[in-house]
């Protein structure tokens, strides 16, 4: 994999992965389906994950594009040079 870059230059801004948080809320919307199922016939079900885990206490805090936007006077600019974004591409 030493040769395997990301498509779009895209990236976290902390914390890494939300794998955890991501498997942590999704047993948590299966077991209170499962007890909605089993106990409380007349309620009904959570319909989305986000009903039931809170997605802003989830690790990574949002994305942002490596280099600089093409937005016309909205555009920021930074000192990326060329080894940088290829550093932040790799897989």
């Amino acid at each position: 994999m030493s040769r395997s870059y990301k498509k779009v230059p895209i990236g976290g801004y902390v914390g890494g992965s939300e794998k955890k948080d991501k498997t942590t809320a999704n047993k948590r919307f299966r077991k209170m389906n499962k007890l909605k199922l089993d106990e409380f016939w007349d309620e009904e079900f959570f319909d989305n994950v986000r009903e039931v885990a809170n997605t802003y206490n989830f690790r990574k805090d949002g994305k942002h594009w490596f280099g600089t936007p093409l937005l016309g006077s909205a555009a920021w600019t930074t000192d990326w040079t060329h080894e940088d974004i290829k550093k932040f591409m790799r897989k």
